[in-house]
This record gives structure tokens, sequence and C-alpha cells, in this order.
């Protein structure tokens, strides 16, 4: 009975190890399909409440990301979570807010001011999920679980497991951690000193949206200028074929609705208008320098709901290329 039960356990030993590394793979593929909108990851406590000056401030830091074309996401649960996703909520109408819940015994609901909510079951998945959606940390005050939050992203980062992106350390209590930080690990050489290039302590909301201001321009230059300078070097060097990659955003907010191409593109997001303006710049300006010139428009849902349909996309691209 004990050798059935050792080869049992190991079998399922196996089998997650491989649905492991399966997960991993898609949550690599999921990475690169990208978001409409630049995404700040705030982490702080569930135990601080409102009215205190340190919800007051993280609702006001997020409300101006929100306006600020910026996504907002939180472990989707009470305090400085809940304050996060207010003020994005109340910031702008566009930008989306987004609650990882897992469910603990002092969080067993989210919050009320969430757009999109993930459940998780485990920490490990939903700290997965932080890395993937996300393009920037800020790190508000709280306990073990935002230290665990903020160490698991610099760790990554240090292995270069996820891609480089700004650590914001908000309020006083975190100088202490990295002055032990430098004074300890870093002179007793376990660390380098490269590995503080993405930490950034500041006291207010002003020093972090000036922190993050150039990441965000960035990331919308990034969908117009630096395509239209790709598609100028490409005609020089006499390429004959292009395939631009688009977003459904071009259409505002289709959700799950059909669209067809006859329909009138009504972009709702900074990124969206920044797709169809280079859309409309490749065929009206650079068509003519082009054989053939094609536009993609991608669904995201296509890749995150629906395997079937991101294998027949897969095909359709190759076949349009």
């Amino acid at each position: 009975m004990q050798i059935k039960e050792k080869q049992v356990r190991k079998f399922l030993s196996k089998k997650i190890q491989q649905l492991n590394n399966i997960v991993a793979d898609l949550d690599s593929l999921v990475t690169e399909i990208g978001s409409e909108y630049y995404r700040v990851s705030i982490f702080g406590s569930a135990r601080i409440k409102k009215g205190t000056n340190d919800y007051t401030q993280v609702y006001d830091l997020a409300k101006k990301l929100a306006q600020n074309k910026t996504d907002i996401v939180t472990g989707g649960g009470p305090g400085l979570m809940e304050a996060a996703n207010s003020g994005a909520k109340d910031g702008s109408s566009d930008s989306k807010s987004f609650g990882l819940h897992i469910d603990l015994p002092f969080e067993t609901t989210p919050n009320d001011h969430l757009d999109i909510t993930y459940h998780h079951k485990k920490f490990s998945s939903r700290l997965d999920e932080f890395m993937r959606i996300s393009h920037a940390v800020i790190v508000t005050p709280g306990g073990i679980g935002t230290i665990l939050e903020l160490l698991y992203t610099w760790q990554l980062i240090q292995v270069n497991h996820i891609s480089s992106r700004p650590i914001i350390l908000v309020g006083e209590m975190w100088d202490g951690l990295i002055d032990w930080m430098r004074s300890e690990p870093l002179n007793k050489k376990l660390i380098d000193k490269t590995d503080f290039n993405n930490i950034e302590i500041v006291q207010n909301v002003d020093e972090v949206i000036a922190l993050l201001q150039p990441h965000i321009n960035k990331f919308y230059k990034n969908n117009f200028v630096l395509t239209l300078s790709l598609l100028d070097k490409l005609i020089s060097c006499g390429v004959k074929t292009f395939v631009y990659s688009s977003s459904a955003a071009t259409y505002g907010d289709p959700g799950l609705k059909k669209c067809n191409e006859s329909d009138v593109p009504r972009p709702i997001s900074a990124y969206g208008g920044s797709k169809l303006m280079m859309e409309m710049l490749c065929f009206l300006e650079r068509a003519p320098n082009l054989r053939l010139l094609k536009s993609f428009r991608i669904f995201p849902f296509v890749f995150c709901y629906n395997l079937f349909y991101f294998v027949k996309s897969f095909f359709f691209f190759l076949q349009i290329c």
C-alpha cells in the first residue's frame, strides 16, 4: 500500500511540474501581448483605515496616475488597496482598476472599486499575475505581505525573470529596510550595487509622478514614433511586405462584441488612438512605397480566454505574412 502511495505521489508531482512549466510558457506569451494603458501595481496594507494620512495619500496617488493614462493594479482588498482602486475609479473612466483577489481571514471579498477582478487561490499565482500585467511597482506602508511583494519583484528583476521596471517605495518606513540592505547584504557582497538601480524612495505623490512620467511617456511613444521610424527603415531597405500589429483598441471598447473591418474606429484611450494614427499614416503616406501592407488588429480576449481562437489567429497571422 505504501509503495502505491509513493508511486501516485511521484506521478502527481511530475504532472504538477509539467503543468507549472506549461503555465510559465503561457505566462511569457501573455506578457508579450501587452496592454492598452501603462499599468502600475500598488502594494500596501489591508489594515490602514479610511481617513488616515496614508489612505488619503494612496487615494490621491492612484487618482493622479489614472488621470495620467495609467491603469491601477492592487490585491483588490481593503485598506490601502481600496484607497488605490477608489482613486483610480474617481480619476478616470478610461483607465482600469484591477484587483487580484485572494481569500484571507480579513479579506473575504474584493472591494467595491474594481473594473476587473482576478481570483487566486495561492499567493504564488497572485504574485506572478502582478508581475505579468504591471509595468511598474509602487510600495506603500504595509506589513509582511507588502514586504513579500516588494522582495519578490526585486528578486525577479535581479535574476532577469521579469523585465526591468521602477520600484518606488513611498514613506519613511522604508528607509530603515534599504539602509539595512546596504549595510548588511551589500557590505558582505551578497548583492551588488546594481541591484539598487530600480529602487527609489520618495515621500509624496508628486515625487512618484515625476519618477514615473518618463516611463509612461516612453510607453506611448513606442506605439507611434518608434514604429514610424521602423517603417521608414524597412522601406529604405527595400522591404516589400509589412504587417502592422494593431489592436482592437482602435474600435474603443468592444468587449466580446464581434467587430467588422467596416466598423468605424472610435478609440477611447491614448493607446488605441496611437494605433489608429499609425494605421492611417501607414496606408495614406507610406503605402505607395510598399507592394503589400496589412494591419492585424489583435483582440485581447482571443489570447486570454480561448485557446482555439488563439491558435486560429496565429495561423491567420502566418497566412497574411
